[in-house]
C-alpha cells in the first residue's frame, strides 16, 4: 500500500501500524463523532489538534486515549503505547 500525503489539516501523527491505523479511522473516529483522524497507509495515523484534545478526555482505560508524560504525548491502543509525533 502507498502511503498518503499528510493532510494540510494535520497536527499530529502516531505510528500504530496498518491494522490500528485504519482501526483509528474507521472505529475511533466514527465512534467519538467524526474526529479528524486518517488512516495514512503505512502504519501511522495523522490526528488534528481538536482529536488529540477529544481523546486527552477519554478515560485511562479507553481504546485511543492520550496522557501526557513530561513533554510527549502517548497514546494508549490496544495493550500499546505510542508516542504521537508534531506534524
Amino acid at each position: 500500500m502507498t502511503a498518503t500525503e499528510l493532510p494540510g489539516w494535520a497536527d499530529y501523527t502516531v505510528t500504530v501500524g496498518t491494522e490500528y491505523a485504519g482501526y483509528l479511522e474507521n472505529s475511533l473516529a466514527v465512534y467519538l463523532g467524526g474526529l479528524r483522524i486518517m488512516d495514512l497507509g503505512d502504519g501511522r495515523a495523522a490526528l488534528d489538534a481538536e482529536a488529540v484534545e477529544a481523546l486527552k478526555r477519554q478515560p485511562e482505560d479507553a481504546d485511543g486515549c492520550i496522557e501526557i508524560e513530561g513533554s510527549e504525548l502517548l497514546m494508549w491502543l490496544q495493550g500499546g503505547i505510542y508516542v504521537l509525533c508534531r506534524a
